[in-house]
């Protein structure tokens, strides 16, 4: 349990943290004005994964020139509007700040959702599937997912 009020230990999305916090789906070459806001007093440093966004507009106001990013500091009480474009794949949209993307010190947890577009897709296009870093045919799905199957191997690292 927290032992200072003023050094939380579980953030939260929309009332929830992850893995609670629900995830947002834009559909494949759908656009979505999305809504960040800060009603905390810690500044967040929210990061998108496989896509950048389009930033509209900050604490209600248009921006003369909006700006293209992947990593947004949103600090107390501040609001911007996000423009995101759906692709394929599900990719995390979380606080850059470790303490922030933890539940009572367990990790992943806080800050986090997921956005969800189409199936992820191959270089030649076609659908895919992924687990756990590989990708695995439609027909072994099942397999894959089954806890008598081997475990893959671990994926690497990501940096962003």
């Amino acid at each position: 349990a927290c032992e200072d009020w003023r050094e939380p230990d579980t953030f939260l999305v929309n009332g929830k943290a992850f893995p609670l916090a629900e995830g947002l789906t834009i559909p494949e070459g759908e656009l979505a004005r999305v809504r960040v806001t800060n009603v905390g007093y810690h500044l967040h440093s929210m990061h998108l994964h496989g896509m950048s966004f389009l930033v509209l507009a900050k604490d209600g106001y248009d921006l003369a020139a909006p700006y293209q990013g992947d990593t947004l500091a949103v600090a107390p009480r501040e609001r911007y509007d996000l423009l995101i474009r759906g692709r394929d794949g599900d990719f995390p949209f979380h606080d850059h700040i470790v303490s922030n993307v933890v539940n009572r010190g367990i990790y992943p947890g806080g800050m986090h959702i997921m956005i969800s577009g189409g199936p992820a897709r191959s270089a030649t296009d076609s659908p895919l599937s992924v687990y756990a870093g590989r990708e695995v045919k439609p027909e072994r799905m099942a397999d894959a997912a089954s806890p008598s199957s081997p475990a893959p191997a671990p994926a690497a690292n990501e940096a962003s």
